[in-house]
């Protein structure tokens, strides 16, 4: 028996204002999965998906299955945006309405940012 580890890259998700390295990027949505393997069969038992950012790595960790499901949403949309399936303003409505604040932390405390450095 061991344990095994893939990550896929599902590509961009969402463009956002990193909170770390405060530049404008696309946050790209990954899953990490681990499995069991006993002889030749996997057993899943962890899958955790994040949304990164591609500039420092920074990343946030999807908690529930309506996150995902918004994540997967928005990378399929922003996949059509750069294969110009659709423009920039279809975009933009489809994004908004996808609601990704969600996935964003309120600001960090600046006090408590400075304690931690």
């Amino acid at each position: 028996m061991f344990i095994r580890r893939a990550v896929k890259k599902f590509g961009p998700a969402m463009p956002s204002n990193c909170l770390k390295c405060k530049n404008d990027v696309y946050m790209n949505l990954i899953r990490i999965r681990k499995w069991f393997v006993i002889l030749i069969y996997p057993i899943p038992f962890y899958s955790k998906y994040f949304l990164v950012c591609n500039t420092c790595g920074w990343s946030i960790r999807l908690t529930n299955r309506q996150q995902v499901e918004t994540a997967r949403q928005l990378n399929q949309i922003t996949l059509s945006l750069n294969r110009d399936e659709i423009t920039k303003e279809q975009y933009a409505k489809q994004v908004q309405a996808l609601h990704p604040e969600q996935f964003m932390p309120a600001r960090p405390d600046p006090e408590v940012m400075k304690q931690a450095a």
